[in-house]
């Protein structure tokens, strides 16, 4: 029989496994929750979030850790989108976002799937440069749909088309039986302080800036209403609008927004955005400006009626399917320049966008004494070329070939007589690119630095002497 001493200390020897036992399975959650978190941000870790943020979303990322907590969230810190294309630097970043943070449903993973409450995103930066975005962007993989979502601009939407109506349409399938599952909750999206810059090395300041971004949208689950809203959006040193708010409302897989005033140089207009959450995420806008009556200051422009309408669609991450339309009317139109006041009774211009080309497919100003008439075409790599023709009266036109002869004294103005002796015309060609722009009189031999025809345009206008 065991003596009681030695039955003590058995037994005192098994309470203390029993209480290690105890202490390590309430510690070991601790314990995974510190070694998982150092483990993602070492760089072992970081290369792992990487890889699989590439594997999803073929982007090439670098971050600067990552980290999460049992029922709260995951966060990644300094996320940056850098270039694929090996000739870029590595250090330009596309995006930058300071902190990207994902919110899980635990509930549903418990069950087995993986489903997110929000996403917030604190101080996105996107810097978008012009020249070189088709190489920043992947083109989406799979293809799809051929044709993004329609905007319409105004009005009743057109009741869809009848199978009838359809050639060849396919038969219906049957409706599926109805499934009752509770609707998934909506998943929303929460930005604070973003902005965004377009910008193109030919100009120190940026093209398009948006500042102080913030937003609260639903990006899955059940419809619902959301908003976009930000501080100041200015283009080309122009601001377009302050305080700017948009209502988007959300039904899978579509988010439209409410129609939003926009004003720019004295303009008011109205904006529409369509997007859809399929691979490659199609769009639409359409900016609509009524008849309206228009005066900018600078430069002094007049105009008694100009209406305009401008829309662009593709597929957002592949700007190579990019296609807009610009169209512009005006009636009346007035124009400072010299010192004298150029009138014309009807204005026009069409600009079109196919495959990252921006073409001037018409442009005219017609005046009973002055006119213009022009085309061309610009790369988004800055490069361009276009055809510009001038008609003057006959008396303007002598008085500029006076001031062209003391800038440029070996050669004329060559101003030719096409339907009348009372309006000459001139021909010039406008090439080069954003940095090192030219004017040709000739059709190409010799080019002209624009600001000497600029410097002729602006001077006073002197009647030549009886």
């Amino acid at each position: 029989m065991m003596s009681t001493p030695a039955l003590q200390t058995r037994l005192q020897r098994r309470r203390r496994w029993v209480r290690w036992i105890v202490v390590g399975l309430f510690s070991s959650p601790v314990v995974c929750l510190i070694l998982s978190n150092a483990w993602l941000q070492s760089g072992w870790g970081r290369g792992w979030m990487e890889r699989q943020i590439f594997q999803r979303t073929q982007l090439t990322v670098r971050i600067g850790g990552a980290g999460w907590l049992p029922g709260g969230q995951v966060w990644i810190d300094d996320l940056r989108v850098v270039p694929t294309s090996s000739s870029l630097p590595s250090d330009e970043a596309l995006l930058h976002i300071r902190c990207l943070s994902i919110r899980p449903a635990w509930s549903s993973w418990i069950r087995g799937s993986r489903k997110i409450s929000d996403v917030c995103l604190s101080s996105p930066r996107i810097h978008v440069p012009l020249e070189r975005w088709k190489e920043w962007l992947p083109a989406p993989q799979p293809q799809p749909p051929a044709a993004p979502p329609a905007v319409v601009a105004a009005g009743p939407p057109t009741a869809p088309a009848t199978p009838a109506m359809l050639p060849d349409s396919p038969a219906v399938p049957p409706a599926p039986p109805a499934v009752t599952e509770p609707p998934s909750p909506t998943v929303w999206l929460k930005i604070t302080d973003g902005s965004l810059t377009v910008s193109h090395p030919s100009r120190s300041l940026p093209w398009l800036q948006i500042e102080q971004i913030s937003a609260e949208l639903p990006i899955g689950g059940a419809p619902a209403s959301g908003h976009l809203q930000c501080a100041t959006i200015r283009a080309l040193e122009e601001t377009l609008t302050t305080r700017a708010r948009i209502d988007i409302r959300w039904q899978y897989p579509l988010w439209e927004s409410e129609s939003a005033p926009l004003t720019a140089a004295a303009l008011h207009a109205t904006a529409k955005v369509q997007m859809a959450r399929v691979p490659g995420l199609p769009f639409a806008a359409v900016i609509a400006q009524e008849k309206q009556a228009w005066q900018h200051e600078s430069p002094a422009i007049q105009a008694n009626e100009i209406q305009s309408l401008h829309r662009i669609n593709g597929f957002l991450l592949g700007p190579q399917t990019w296609q807009g339309e610009s169209l512009c009317e005006a009636q009346q139109l007035r124009v400072r320049a010299g010192g004298k006041d150029l009138r014309f009774f009807r204005a026009q211009s069409r600009f079109l966008l196919r495959g990252g080309m921006l073409q001037c497919a018409d442009l005219r100003l017609l005046g009973d004494d002055f006119a213009v008439l022009g085309n061309g075409l610009c790369t988004l790599r800055g490069d361009w070329l276009g055809h510009l023709r001038l008609l003057a009266p006959r008396a303007t036109a002598l008085d500029w070939q006076q001031r062209w002869a003391r800038i440029s004294p070996h050669q004329t103005l060559p101003f030719q007589t096409i339907l009348t002796e009372d309006r000459p015309s001139l021909d010039l060609l406008c090439g080069g690119n954003f940095k090192q722009p030219g004017i040709s009189l000739d059709q190409g031999k010799t080019w002209h630095d624009p600001r000497k025809i600029h410097t002729l345009l602006q001077q006073p206008f002197t009647p030549p002497a009886p």
